[in-house]
C-alpha cells in the first residue's frame, strides 16, 4: 500500500490556491445534503470475502468563494460510510457490516465552465480531513447476530482526496446546484483485529445543494 505524506500533498495544495492580489468577488453560503455509496479497501486484501457497497447519508454546510472562473469552497459535512462483507465459503459462514461515520472538511478548487446565463458546470478537486464520530461492527452468524463497538480499533482521522463534477443553477442570488464526487481515503481508518487487515475508506456521493449569494 503506497504510504501518503499528507503533509507534502497539503502544501502542495495550498501553493497551488495563492492567487497574488486576487480577492473574492462573492460568497455563496448554503446547505448541501445527498447519498453516500461506500465501501472498503483492506491490506491485506480479504480472502474468501466479498465487499459490498453499503449507502449512508452526508449532509452539512459549504461556502464558496468566487474568483471567476474560479471558486475555493470549504465544507463541513456529516457522513456515514462503511460496507458490507460477505463471506463466498461454506467453510466461513459469517457476515459482517463496518458502519463508520465522521465529520468532514473538504477544501475544493473548482474550475467553473459558464453554459448559460445563469447555469455552468463545475471541476473540483481537493483534500478532505475527516474526524471519526462513530464505529460499529455488525457480525451475523448463523444462529444470531451482533454489534460491537470497534473504537480502539479505528483511527481519530482521515485523509481524503476528492474529484467531482457539479452543475450549477442561479436566479438573482440563489443558487440551486448538483454534484457527484467520489472521495479516495488515502489513509488508514480502522485495523480489524478479527480480519487481521487494515481499513481503507472510498465513497462515491451524489448531493444537492442551496445556496445564497453575497456579493463582496
Amino acid at each position: 500500500m503506497y504510504k501518503f505524506n499528507s503533509q507534502k500533498l497539503l502544501l502542495l495544495f495550498f501553493v497551488i490556491l495563492i492567487f497574488n492580489n486576487i480577492s473574492a468577488q462573492s460568497v455563496d453560503i448554503g446547505i448541501r445534503a445527498g447519498v453516500n455509496l461506500s465501501s472498503n479497501s483492506f491490506e491485506p486484501e480479504l480472502e474468501s470475502i466479498t465487499t459490498k457497497n453499503e449507502s449512508g447519508l452526508i449532509g452539512g454546510l459549504y461556502f464558496t468563494f468566487n474568483f471567476g472562473i474560479f471558486s475555493l469552497q470549504s465544507e463541513v459535512l456529516y457522513s456515514q460510510k462503511g460496507s458490507k462483507l460477505e463471506s463466498n465459503t461454506s467453510l466461513f459462514n459469517l457476515n459482517r457490516q463496518i458502519s463508520l461515520s465522521y465529520l468532514e472538511f473538504p477544501l475544493l478548487i473548482k474550475y467553473n465552465i459558464p453554459t448559460s446565463k445563469n447555469s455552468q458546470i463545475n471541476i473540483f478537486t481537493g483534500p478532505s480531513f475527516g474526524i471519526n464520530l462513530n464505529s460499529k461492527y455488525t457480525i451475523d452468524e448463523i444462529d444470531s447476530s451482533y454489534e460491537k463497538n470497534i473504537k480502539d480499533e479505528t483511527k481519530a482521522t482521515e485523509v481524503g482526496w476528492i474529484f467531482g463534477l457539479g452543475f450549477n443553477l442561479t436566479f438573482n442570488k440563489v443558487t440551486i446546484s448538483i454534484d457527484c464526487r467520489y472521495n479516495y481515503g488515502f489513509t488508514k481508518s480502522a485495523y480489524l483485529n478479527d480480519l487481521f487487515s487494515e481499513v481503507y475508506n472510498g465513497s462515491f456521493t451524489i448531493s444537492a445543494g442551496f445556496s445564497h449569494r453575497i456579493n463582496l
